[in-house]
């Protein structure tokens, strides 16, 4: 999935836990699943809106998690558009179940 981040990607995670830049998420994710091989997130987007420049986009959605410190929430991403290709910028995942 880290092929879709750019690499000053902003991460805050449903626990409000926060996490600044590719190759420290990469660690991060690398580590979560080495822990818990059982673990398991569902992203749901419902609604994607594009910029009228078509440069940044806006998703937002519901996530459910499985094996997890919590049961799912809301989302947010941010896209920037890049040499031709959409990369997240940042994401914001709250925990609400």
């Amino acid at each position: 999935m880290s092929k879709y981040w750019l690499d000053d990607l902003v991460l805050i995670r449903g626990n409000s836990s926060h996490f600044t830049g590719k190759d420290t998420i990469v660690a991060a994710w690398r580590k979560l699943f080495n822990d818990n091989p059982k673990v398991n997130f569902i992203r749901v987007p419902t609604e994607i809106t594009i910029s009228s420049n078509d440069t940044l986009a806006w998703e937002t959605g519901t996530w459910k998690a499985f094996n997890s410190y919590s049961n799912g929430g809301n989302y947010s991403a941010m896209w920037k558009k890049t040499n031709n290709s959409w990369k997240i910028l940042a994401e914001l995942f709250v925990s609400l179940f």
